[in-house]
């Protein structure tokens, strides 16, 4: 039916279009490593122009011959980073690995904690609030209930 009025089958948009977010347009990595200076300008020690340079000595120690194997995440790329010749290199994956991806585990702690208040209520103390938040959150964790127990006996009533 799709040939007969020549029309590509696709599968129609699920979510709208992001409007909250800047996605800032860019042509070639150099307009988004230009951007993420200006972003980050006030954390580093150096001009762009020593940013610029540093981020092309970094990538050409990872684009040589005697690369054994790239770092795949951020963090691991924070791990083989040396902080005295890549100090603003440093400074960008720090700064990356502290932000958060996605807001679902902060909502998740809210909708957590708005179901623990309406079940408790307002009788509970804010130390076993947050506890009792935090396990419900973290629940995929596995916690050492016979340490848990213990810890309890053991508490000055």
């Amino acid at each position: 039916m799709a040939d007969k009025i020549e029309v590509l089958p696709s599968m129609p948009r699920r979510v709208r279009r992001q409007v909250n977010r800047a996605n800032y347009p860019a042509d070639t990595p150099t307009d988004c490593i230009d951007k993420l200076y200006e972003t980050y300008r006030h954390d580093f020690t150096d001009n762009q122009g020593t940013f610029n340079s540093e981020v092309k000595r970094w990538q050409r120690r990872w684009s040589g011959p005697d690369v054994i194997e790239k770092p795949k995440s951020l963090m691991s790329s924070l791990a083989v980073t040396n902080k005295e010749l890549y100090p603003s290199i440093f400074a960008i994956f720090s700064i990356l690995v502290t932000k958060t991806v996605t807001s679902s585990t902060t909502e998740r702690s809210f909708s957590a904690l708005r179901r623990l208040k309406t079940y408790l209520r307002s009788t509970i103390v804010q130390d076993r609030l947050s506890s009792l938040a935090l396990i419900h959150v973290h629940r995929e964790m596995d916690i050492d209930t016979e340490r848990g127990l213990l810890s309890f006996a053991l508490a000055k009533k």
